[in-house]
């Protein structure tokens, strides 16, 4: 199965999923640097790259999680008054290096590294941070 969403702006978001435990297979964004998102996403922040070419790159942490798909456009993303989120969760020890690397490297952090109450539950540590190219806040959390 697959759907395509259609935003105000005209930019279109593709997703697809199919019958298992984990119903989304991947998030596809768009990117009007690709190169500059490689970096983020591949050098940065350390996730693999599945596969590459000129318009687009495929990236995740392995290769039976879901994939961040990435696709140029020829202009900047124009998010008006629309935002997105998108969220990873990683092991709770990783994310203090991460903080680190991110200041280090001059990166935005919406949100600084925290850890979150939930009544009832194990709490949650997040760092929120922002993607240099698209602009959309991506939550990392133990």
């Amino acid at each position: 199965m697959s759907a395509e969403f259609e935003y105000r702006d005209g930019n279109h978001h593709y997703t697809a999923w199919q019958s298992t435990l984990n119903p989304v297979q991947g998030v596809t964004l768009a990117s009007s640097d690709l190169k500059r998102s490689i970096q983020y996403w591949n050098e940065l922040l350390g996730l693999k790259i599945f596969s590459q070419n000129d318009s687009s790159v495929t990236l995740g942490f392995a290769e039976d999680q879901a994939k961040l798909t990435l696709e140029k456009i020829d202009s900047p993303v124009d998010h008006a008054t629309a935002y997105g989120r998108v969220a990873f969760s990683v092991p709770e020890a990783e994310l203090s290096p991460i903080d680190v690397l991110i200041k280090e490297h001059n990166q935005t952090i919406l949100t600084p590294l925290v850890t979150l109450p939930t009544p009832g539950k194990a709490d949650v540590t997040v760092i929120i941070l922002a993607d240099p190219v698209s602009k959309i806040a991506y939550t990392l959390s133990g």
